[in-house]
């Protein structure tokens, strides 16, 4: 009888939604084993080799990235060339790059300037709170880990909590589940980077020191260039609330979303011409 139903509902199934999908049994890019995985409360289907290229370009790409390293010269294209030659195989892996200088800047497609230039892009110290967003926590990202690093100040007082099991929902803005990521994470690659950069300490009396900016509409510069202007001048970015400094928009009769958040709760409103004339 069970069969039966089962060949029932199986064929209910196919005549709504087509003929089902079949998982496949490799990995496309290592051709690795693949099995389905609990993963943070979801299932998955993950590669079960460690060395999978796939795997470890996400991994290197996010850490790289404007919330991480910030190495812009640096692409996808050439990770994956790194990762091929061997050369990338973990995050810690960006900071031993120059050793492989001499035969890299013989590869094709690169030269003593592209090699140079990517070479002098990776950073010697870092934001405490960019080193939590770029370590791949699952639901950290900017704003969670500057919470994170207002919190803590330094890594070894970050790695302390997580050690000693502190309760991350105790802060306002992180949740259970965030929490638990937090908690759960592997930080063994996080920690090798570690040995190869410093913390950069916080501006303290900076022009904008104790305010807080979002952004939006278009600039004349960059948006990244601007978040790079304001946190060097020891403000934070912020999302539209009461205790928001400023919204920087060029367009004051603008009525977006921030923008009409913002001037029902009385921020005021500056353009990029208001922002400079700050610092």
């Amino acid at each position: 009888m069970n069969t039966l139903l089962k060949k029932v509902n199986d064929k209910k199934l196919e005549a709504a939604y087509g003929n089902p999908i079949l998982l496949p049994t490799t990995c496309p890019r290592c051709g690795g084993d693949v099995k389905i995985e609990k993963k943070y409360n979801t299932e998955v289907l993950m590669c079960q080799n460690p060395n999978c290229g796939a795997k470890i370009e996400g991994k290197l790409l996010h850490f790289i990235g404007a919330h991480g390293l910030d190495i812009e010269s640096m692409s996808t294209a050439t990770v994956r060339d790194l990762i091929k030659v061997g050369w990338l195989t973990q995050m810690s892996d960006i900071f031993t790059l120059k050793e492989h200088r001499d035969e890299w800047i013989h590869m094709k497609g690169y030269g003593e300037g592209s090699v140079d230039k990517i070479l002098e892009g990776i950073p010697t110290s870092l934001e405490l709170w960019k080193i939590i967003a770029s370590a791949g926590i699952p639901n950290v990202e900017k704003q969670t880990s500057t919470l994170l690093a207002d919190k803590f100040e330094t890594w070894e007082n970050f790695m302390n909590a997580i050690n000693t099991k502190f309760d991350f929902t105790s802060m306002n803005g992180i949740g259970a589940t965030t929490a638990r990521f937090i908690a759960e994470f592997d930080y063994t690659e996080i920690n090798d980077v570690m040995k190869y950069i410093t913390v950069k300490q916080k501006v303290v009396g900076g022009k904008l020191d104790n305010m807080s900016f979002c952004i939006t509409g278009s600039l004349s510069m960059k948006r990244e260039d601007m978040v790079k202007i304001i946190e060097a001048n020891g403000g934070k970015i912020a999302s539209v609330g009461k205790n928001l400094t400023y919204l920087i928009c060029n367009d004051k009769t603008s009525t977006s979303g921030k923008s009409k958040k913002a001037k029902d709760l009385g921020i005021p409103v500056i353009t990029e011409e208001d922002f400079m004339k700050l610092i």
